[in-house]
Order: C-alpha cells, then structure tokens, then sequence
C-alpha cells in the first residue's frame, strides 16, 4: 500500500497544513504574550491534525497491482 498522491485533494491538504505551519511561525515571533500564543495557535493545530488525518484515511494504492511496473 501507498499512499494515492495522484488523488486530487492530496497537494491541497499538504498546502493547508503548510499554510497553517506558516500562520503558526508568525504567532510564535510575534509580541503577543504566551498564553494568548497557545490560545491562537490552537485552531490551527486541530486544522493540521485533521487534514493530516483525512490524508491518512484517503484510500491507498494497492501495490500488487503495480508489481513488475515501471511508473
């Protein structure tokens, strides 16, 4: 099994997780204290973890059908 990189939401979801990484960079260097930081940063961790989920649950390519294939 592997996973389906071709499938069409795959790059979309790897692109919302690198856009949140980026918010969550900027939360991090700002002057805005610590405790209001956590609370910010929040959202954008569930939105990572859910869209790295979804990615994990997208049906995989079966790899016994690619035996003996170049691709």
């Amino acid at each position: 099994m592997i996973l389906n990189v071709d499938h069409p939401e795959f790059f979309e979801r790897l692109e919302h997780c690198t856009k949140n990484n980026e918010k969550l960079a900027a939360i991090a260097n700002s002057a805005t204290p610590k405790l209001l930081q956590f609370f910010q940063k929040l959202p954008l961790y569930a939105s990572t973890v859910s869209q790295l989920l979804r990615l994990y649950l997208m049906k995989p390519i079966n790899t016994a059908s690619l035996e003996g294939s170049v691709r």
